[in-house]
């Protein structure tokens, strides 16, 4: 089956599915939501830079948001990590990375849903793409590489359990800085008064 953006950029903001994702924005903001207003369904600098959505918020917060559909529930969630990728000898040259690892993304939050289940993730964008940068060599050998064929390139994603990216997700988030440990920094902290201060 040969794909086309456009047209998968249509069935994804297909107007059918709309009251899905509203309820779904409803359902995750609440009282505090004034609306979630779609950027088109026209490939413009919102969806090069994956937004598909905006989401206004009552204190005058707002958030940029990537949806993405899925048709059924195969209870993982397909990773796109080439948008543009060729074929080169037993392996690929990758021209554009996927949404899934794409530093040049402004969303904050990617919404993956499955209308036709009314399931649906939220899914902070940093962390996803922190995780999957860190678990994607090894989740390539591990599970199902899906090849989905454009025309003219392919885009590669990597089928991964919900459970495995949850799992991973949590270790990524945290952190730990090591500042402390440099000598100028425990300098620093060693000429600490008791009140809080830094001594002179």
């Amino acid at each position: 089956m040969i794909h086309d953006f456009q047209e998968s950029l249509r069935k994804s903001q297909n107007p059918a599915h709309e009251q899905f994702w509203q309820e779904c924005y409803k359902n995750e903001f609440g009282e505090s939501l004034v609306g979630a207003f779609s950027t088109g369904a026209t490939q413009s600098h919102w969806q090069k830079t994956g937004v598909d959505r905006v989401v206004l918020l009552k204190n005058g917060g707002f958030f940029f948001i990537d949806e993405k559909c899925r048709e059924r529930d195969y209870g993982d969630i397909l990773l796109e990590f080439a948008s543009v990728a060729y074929r080169s000898g037993n392996g690929w040259r990758v021209d554009k990375p996927g949404w899934s690892i794409d530093p040049t993304k402004t969303c904050d939050f990617v919404l993956y849903g499955v209308p036709t289940t009314g399931k649906y993730w939220f899914l902070p964008y940093h962390s996803l793409r922190a995780t999957v940068g860190a678990y994607l060599a090894d989740w390539q050998t591990q599970y199902r590489v899906v090849e989905a064929e454009n025309r003219g390139y392919f885009s590669l994603s990597v089928a991964v359990p919900w459970g495995v990216l949850s799992q991973a997700m949590v270790g990524t988030i945290r952190r730990e800085l090591k500042i402390t440990k440099l000598p100028t920094i425990k300098k620093l902290l060693k000429t600490t008064n008791s009140k809080g201060g830094v001594a002179a």
